[in-house]
């Protein structure tokens, strides 16, 4: 998995992550990636053929952000990536 979140955000710009899931395996996967940003929560499921990757938008609001700095958690299969954003 590799994600490229920015460090930080101005006024009510959107906190957007773009996560890319590769499967290494000969068959086809199905992949719940999610993404856990101060309290909530977005889970979609992603549909990978054997050897391919899919990319993928998670997105929080910018209205929904206080000021401040906020941990975020991307899981996607057994792999996890965390971070800190600030607005």
């Amino acid at each position: 998995m590799s994600q490229s979140p920015r460090q930080a955000l101005t006024g009510t710009e959107d906190a957007r992550f773009h996560v890319t899931t590769r499967n290494h395996g000969d068959s086809p996967v199905e992949v719940i990636t999610t993404l856990d940003f101060d309290g909530m929560s977005e889970s979609p499921t992603v549909d990978i053929d054997a050897g391919d990757c899919q990319a993928t938008w998670l997105c929080v609001s910018g209205s929904d952000l206080s000021a401040g700095e906020h941990e975020w958690t991307i899981t996607a299969g057994e792999e996890t990536v965390t971070g800190t954003l600030s607005s």
